[in-house]
């Protein structure tokens, strides 16, 4: 049976990307539309490519170092005298603002975050003649200053200087600053995302800590006394297991570190369960490569031994292959225990069964999140028939970062 129900957080973290995209793709063409007018208004924009180099720099915009860069290449593709950008708590970085300036830069920035409206003010006298404005934030330029707003809250300010300031490079600065918005939105979420992703490795984490811990502790206590030697091994193991499932480092794995983790644990449980319990694997060379969730098939085979050997009668057996299929590497852990109902496992995927498989839906919710909705944990099982769950990883995903 092919279960691929989704999660509705992840729908819901899709529609997020697909809101975001949708609009900085507008925001891309409406200064993409700006440009021909302002071509022919005396005016020359910058060319997309250049305002496409800018993204990664409005993503890390109130960074240290990446505020001044952005600043400078502000200042000279609008071709302006000055460039600042404020965050919260005053200016982060700046280019051509002299010492002399700085002061009224950071007055008109922190006028516009106290008021929450644009400003724009052109300089009256001759910028040169050291007339003093009657606009105590003026810093004898003209200079526009326009908000950053993400989810409806301000973040900062651009500010601009120049020795005149025309409408374009206003109306100019306006869409950077748009563009600014989606990019630290998209940012947000992405942040948003991994959290969610450390929370979901934080439950399989708690998950296994009161079932397995205090079980492997057992079973060591009791080889002490009469076979000190297999005791000391097995304290080996459970160091190995425990220092990989507590690791703090990277969203991925290889398949090679995930089954030596696993190697560890089934050492473990063969020890508590003795002959009961019958563990195979059959692996081929090139798939230890694959790169997959951290933490995702250690659950599997765990859910395997509990619902699966644990709560059949007789002797376990649970066999775990993995190889290559054109351009997917293949996994799958099969067990001939009690398997479960079809109704029961679409609960399970779904997250509705009050913290028993979590597991389960854990993984299926990462697989679907990490390579795509296709990629969804494939569950063949009924009562009394066994489990087979088969996992689907792309080659060319092997790349991913972590």
């Amino acid at each position: 049976m092919d279960l691929n129900d989704g999660p509705g957080g992840l729908v819901l973290a899709m529609l997020g990307f697909l809101v975001l995209g949708l609009a900085g793709t507008a925001v891309f063409l409406l200064v993409k539309r700006r440009a021909a007018r302002h071509a022919s208004e005396g005016f020359a924009p910058p060319p997309l490519n250049s305002i496409s180099s800018l993204l990664p720099y409005f993503r890390a915009a109130f960074e240290p170092g990446k505020s001044d860069r952005l600043a400078a290449r502000l200042a000279g593709l609008l071709q302006l005298d000055a460039v600042a950008v404020a965050d919260l708590d005053g200016i982060v970085g700046a280019h051509g603002v002299g010492a002399d300036e700085f002061e009224c830069v950071r007055a008109i920035a922190e006028r516009q975050l106290a008021i929450e409206r644009n400003q724009v003010h052109r300089h009256r006298g001759n910028p040169g003649d050291g007339a003093s404005c009657s606009d105590p934030y003026c810093p004898q330029k003209s200079y526009a200053t326009i908000g950053i707003r993400v989810e409806g809250r301000p973040v900062g300010t651009l500010c601009a200087l120049g020795t005149s300031l025309s409408n374009n490079q206003v109306r100019a600065l306006s869409d950077m600053c748009r563009l600014m918005e989606a990019q630290l939105s998209l940012r947000e979420l992405k942040h948003a995302r991994a959290l969610l992703e450390e929370a979901e490795v934080d439950s399989l984490r708690a998950q296994i800590s009161p079932h397995f811990i205090y079980n492997a502790l057992n079973v060591i206590a009791t080889f002490i006394a009469t076979d000190s030697v297999r005791a000391r091994k097995l304290v080996i193991e459970f160091a190995n297991f425990t220092r990989y499932s507590f690791r703090k480092a990277g969203r991925f794995t290889s398949l090679a570190d995930e089954l030596r983790a696993i190697e560890s644990y089934v050492l473990l449980q063969e020890a508590r369960y003795g002959s009961r319990l019958k563990v195979t694997l059959q692996i081929s060379p090139e798939s230890l490569s694959a790169r997959i969730p951290y933490l995702s098939l250690q659950p599997l085979v765990e859910n395997a031994i509990r619902h699966g050997v644990e709560s059949a009668e007789g002797d376990g057996h649970i066999q775990i292959k993995a190889h290559e299929e054109g351009a997917l590497t293949v996994v799958t852990i099969e067990d001939d225990g009690a398997g479960m109902d079809p109704d029961r496992l679409r609960a399970a995927l779904a997250g509705n069964l009050d913290g028993h498989h979590v597991g389960l839906s854990n993984v299926d919710t990462r697989m679907r999140r990490a390579f795509g909705d296709e990629f969804h944990l494939i569950i063949d099982t009924a009562p009394g028939e066994g489990t087979l769950i088969t996992l689907r990883i792309p080659k060319l995903q092997r790349d991913l970062k972590d």
